[in-house]
């Protein structure tokens, strides 16, 4: 082992931390980035298929396939590269279960990105499943493990939705794995917000199904509601209750009966979340405007 690979491969690191602080302080970390990539790449010059050093710059590269991301410019070399070494690092040394996570990761950015260039994601989003699942079979109980996959299955379950595929199945899935990591960790308030959007989201897609979904409404009322109870001043946990209530309004006006209770808990709630979530005003027009209330409705939309 040339011991001048582990010492580049350490000041990358460093390097990688030093780019994540300024990130995190809203500074440009592209530089520092660069810098832990080119010290990965020097240690891999000098151990070549060194697995630590694959995850090293897998790493950066998918750091920089963020930025790129953020900057409105192509990411996907960066990520494809991401996830190159990234399995090559799994695959030259199955004990790093730690990788997955990350690998899958990179698959995710990738669909995102693909995404929004107007291809489908699917794709991308099963190899991220397909990834984390191979993990979570060689360590049960990787870190973190069945609240990324709950959120994966959850992101294509509505790709599904949205290419007329019927997404039932994968949400239910998505609840699977998301329930596992509340078990895990009552505390991972991120699985308890994606639990309460896949249990909305299987509800509508049981109703366009012609299956009632005043189940899959009530649950996701609960979860937002201790989410909003947890955390008082997140406006995503306030419009996850609102669309719960607006659509058991919806449920019982099809049944005969008066929504009215649910529809102005949902319009209170997405004025409370509005301040910190502005996807709650966008909700609150489309509901305002099928109550008919075109005038506040209006006034919703240009908030």
């Amino acid at each position: 082992l040339d011991l001048r690979g582990p010492a580049h491969l350490d000041r990358g690191k460093a390097w990688a931390r030093m780019g994540d602080f300024e990130a995190a302080q809203g500074r440009d970390p592209r530089g520092l980035w660069q810098q832990a990539l080119a010290d990965a790449e020097k240690a891999l010059t000098l151990i070549p298929g060194y697995a630590p050093a694959l995850d090293e710059r897998g790493m950066a590269f998918f750091r920089l396939g963020r930025l790129d991301s953020q900057a409105g410019a192509d990411p996907r070399e960066n990520l494809r590269k991401a996830a190159a070494d990234l399995e090559q690092s799994v695959r030259s040394d199955p004990s790093r279960h730690t990788v997955f996570p990350n690998l899958a990761l990179a698959w995710v950015e990738t669909a995102v990105a693909e995404a929004a260039r107007g291809r489908d994601p699917r794709p991308f989003y099963r190899k991220a499943i397909e990834w984390l699942s191979e993990g979570l079979r060689r360590s049960p109980n990787l870190r973190g493990a069945h609240g990324i996959r709950g959120l994966i299955r959850y992101r294509l379950g509505q790709a599904m939705a949205a290419g007329r595929e019927d997404p039932r199945e994968v949400f239910a899935l998505a609840l699977e794995d998301l329930g596992s990591a509340l078990k895990r960790d009552p505390n991972d308030l991120e699985s308890l917000e994606n639990r309460g959007e896949t249990l909305l989201a299987l509800g509508r897609a049981n109703d366009v199904a012609g299956v009632y979904p005043r189940t899959w409404y009530d649950q996701a009322l609960a979860d937002g509601e201790e989410l909003a109870r947890r955390r008082p001043n997140d406006g995503s946990a306030y419009r996850i209750v609102a669309d719960a209530h607006t659509f058991l309004g919806f449920v019982d006006r099809g049944q005969g009966k008066d929504g009215s209770a649910h529809w102005e808990a949902a319009i209170a709630a997405y004025r409370k979340g509005a301040g910190s979530d502005p996807g709650c005003w966008f909700n609150l027009g489309v509901l305002l405007r099928e109550l008919g209330r075109p005038g506040e409705a209006v006034a919703a939309f240009e908030s």
